[in-house]
């Protein structure tokens, strides 16, 4: 666009973390551009300068319907999302071996709703996964409230999401959810003050901590639900739709 239109100024949205990426930000143009960032993860990796609004998100209420789980009698565990290893997908091996170690898998069920990309199938590890008898792979499912509504937990294993809409997602539906603690996620978790709910990257084996924090939701359970609902009040507040159009309204 600037090539076509070289003496007006450009506002460009950048949701993604490789549009963040210096090669994408010609050095002739940065002066004449500036940019709208969805978290300070992709703002701090931006070489324009920019405004950091975060995505709207409209919380509503939950329905009052009872949950029917998809294995009763064990701990279910939802992992939505692109099926690959860059969305952390291969870190599911590592974890069911510690709960191996412990004498706890038989207690978990994992669920993945998504599809299946090449380089994790190719990898071997649907295979891998599927033999432990603990993981059950869905494929999309676009009835979202058939997935929350069947799980006790969401666990989220990339390490980089710009935001982590998924959060946001569980959140709304209170259920506890799981990740780490860096990208959006990570920002979004110490903002709300649910930094509980990721995994230091910085600390010992991630999968560990991992295993060890789902231990530790599936024994607090309750306790842990019945605290959700006031954090989702705070998001409802920071993720405001109406507070978006604000800010967005100021860029131009």
């Amino acid at each position: 666009m600037k090539l076509f239109f070289p003496s007006k100024s450009f506002v460009i949205h950048v949701r993604l973390t490789e549009d963040a990426a210096e090669n994408r930000w010609s050095s002739t143009f940065r002066n004449k551009l500036k940019a709208i960032t969805i978290s300070q993860f992709i703002e701090r990796m931006l070489p324009v300068p920019s405004l950091m609004i975060y995505d709207p998100y409209n919380f509503g209420k939950r329905e009052n319907s009872a949950r029917h789980y998809f294995n009763e009698g064990k701990f279910n565990v939802g992992i939505i999302g692109r099926v690959t290893s860059t969305k952390g997908s291969f870190r599911l091996p590592g974890i069911i071996e510690e709960l191996q170690r412990q004498d706890k898998l038989d207690q978990f069920q994992f669920h993945f709703f998504g599809d299946i990309c090449d380089d994790f199938s190719k990898s071997g590890l649907v295979n891998l996964l599927s033999s432990t008898g603990a993981v059950s792979f869905h494929g999309y499912v676009s009835d979202s409230f058939s997935i929350y509504n069947n799980l006790q937990t969401v666990l989220h294993l990339s390490e980089n999401e710009p935001l982590g809409r998924i959060f946001l997602e569980a959140l709304n539906e209170e259920i506890p959810f799981i990740g780490l603690n860096g990208g959006g996620i990570g920002e979004m978790a110490s903002m709300l003050g649910m930094s509980d709910s990721v995994v230091d990257m910085a600390g010992n084996d991630i999968n560990v901590q991992i295993a060890n924090r789902l231990l530790f939701v599936k024994t607090n359970f309750d306790k842990i639900q019945s605290q959700i609902s006031e954090f989702k009040e705070l998001g409802r507040s920071v993720f405001d739709p109406m507070s978006y159009a604000r800010k967005l309204d100021s860029c131009f």
